[in-house]
């Protein structure tokens, strides 16, 4: 399995909220990201739910993951 096609699988996940937010940007986004930032969100789809869904409330709280949730969010709103 490619690895866009892995990410794509991932990023369905047991919340809706998460799947609305992650699914899309995955689909759509994901090719465009630099190699750094795909890294970084295919390392935040190895978290759990709960935790991610924490990152994205509070994205200036999200230490080393801030720069993709950021890149995930802008995606949800220009969207």
């Amino acid at each position: 399995m490619d690895m866009k096609r892995l990410v794509i699988w991932r990023s369905r996940r047991g919340m809706l909220e998460l799947d609305a937010l992650l699914r899309p940007f995955a689909l759509h986004a994901y090719d465009q990201l630099s190699k750094e930032k795909r890294r970084s969100f295919e390392q935040l789809l190895e978290l759990d739910d709960v935790r991610i869904l924490e990152l994205v409330k509070r994205p200036s709280d999200a230490g080393e993951f801030q720069d993709i949730v950021n890149e995930v969010l802008r995606f949800r709103l220009s969207g």
